[in-house]
């Protein structure tokens, strides 16, 4: 645990630094997502989660780093695993609007206490009794949204108990 908390630190750091660079490269944003959700699928359904999958079939190009999308896609879909229980569904979304591309990465499970909801992205942030744990780091979604705005997009979470999906993270990355 302590070495993985050091590394969570490490990465954080490292996106602070002055001189971090992503290594932009202009790729199929819908390819790179199935490839993604493929990679995932098999250990989602092993703990007993559901997907909900909406890819376009066509090419979606944009520049992006692979590594660190990777890397912020986990962090929201690690923490969907560890605050619900069995049986929850993840959905991930990638749409096409005119100037950007629209990642929705969403669960059905209990959503966030709103005592956190306006802070959910800032540093050391974690969950209450009621999202079943209080561990990690508090830096996953701090670490995500560097990430999102290093792309040039943003990100935003859209919390709401009375539609299907409870808890939904909005990211938006530019199409150039």
């Amino acid at each position: 645990n302590l070495t993985e908390l050091i590394n969570v630190f490490h990465e954080y750091s490292k996106l602070e630094h002055i001189d971090f660079k992503l290594n932009l490269e202009q790729k199929d944003l819908s390819e790179f997502i199935r490839a993604y959700v493929a990679h995932k699928y098999e250990y989602i359904y092993d703990i007993n989660f559901n997907m909900e999958v909406e890819i376009p079939e066509h090419k979606l190009l944009c520049y992006f780093d692979e590594v660190q999308l990777k890397r912020a896609f986990e962090n929201i879909i690690s923490n969907s695993i560890k605050h619900n229980k069995e049986g929850t569904t993840i959905c991930i979304i990638l749409e096409e609007e005119l100037n950007d591309y629209k990642i929705t990465i969403g669960d059905d499970g209990i959503g966030i206490p709103e005592d956190i909801i306006n802070s959910i992205f800032d540093a050391f942030v974690v969950g209450d009794d009621s999202r079943n744990t209080k561990q990690g780091s508090g830096l996953g979604l701090a670490i995500t949204k560097k990430i999102v705005e290093k792309h040039n997009g943003n990100i935003k979470l859209i919390s709401d108990l009375n539609s299907e999906f409870k808890t939904i993270f909005e990211i938006r990355i530019p199409k150039k």
